[in-house]
């Protein structure tokens, strides 16, 4: 009944500001640090990232995801209706911050006119990293009887990953299962 306002960006500069941001930001950040501090490794992840020069931020979308850029921002994207954090929000922090833990170690994003076999193995293998390392968290929180994180990794599809990392699955099963779980998600054709 009500005219929508969409930008295309079809100018330099829109006439207002976009809110990309969410507009509970810092309330989110602060909620979500809390959850994932309650785990030894999130505590030790935020420690690790909290020493180096990254920004965190909390992006308004219809969907939940998150990602860190080479330029040292974490984006955690979630519904801008959603006004807490909830386990959800910790998750995709605890990979954001291993992925800002990997880039302190010299191990960022590889550019995507890289060799495609090379790009392929490098994004792999940081991503099934940064799986594991929500698996330890959601571990420990299993350990304590706080059921709420495996329960949203299970909506994120990662259960045949957690499964594997429980079942002690060495690095090149767990990485055919993650290959496995691609496939049969739309996501890779092998």
């Amino acid at each position: 009944l009500k005219p929508i306002t969409v930008s295309f960006l079809s100018t330099l500069r829109p006439i207002k500001d976009i809110p990309y941001r969410h507009p509970d930001e810092v309330k989110i950040i602060e909620q979500a640090h809390n959850l994932l501090t309650s785990s030894q490794r999130g505590a030790d992840l935020f420690k690790t990232v909290s020493e180096q020069p990254f920004e965190l931020r909390v992006l308004s979308s219809p969907n939940y995801q998150g990602y860190t850029t080479n330029n040292r921002i974490i984006y955690i994207v979630m519904p801008g209706a959603q006004t807490t954090a909830d386990y959800m929000q910790a998750l995709v922090m605890a990979g954001c911050l291993r992925d800002a833990e990997q880039m302190t170690e010299k191990l960022f994003h590889p550019h995507p006119g890289v060799d495609e076999d090379v790009y392929a193995l490098m994004n792999y293998g940081k991503n099934l990293d940064i799986i594991v390392e929500m698996c330890k968290i959601v571990e420990e929180f299993e350990s304590k009887n706080v059921f709420e994180p495996l329960h949203e990794l299970r909506k994120m599809g990662l259960e045949p990953m957690y499964s594997g990392y429980k079942n002690k699955m060495n690095e090149q099963a767990l990485m055919a299962t993650y290959m496995d779980m691609l496939e049969r998600y739309g996501l890779i054709k092998r």
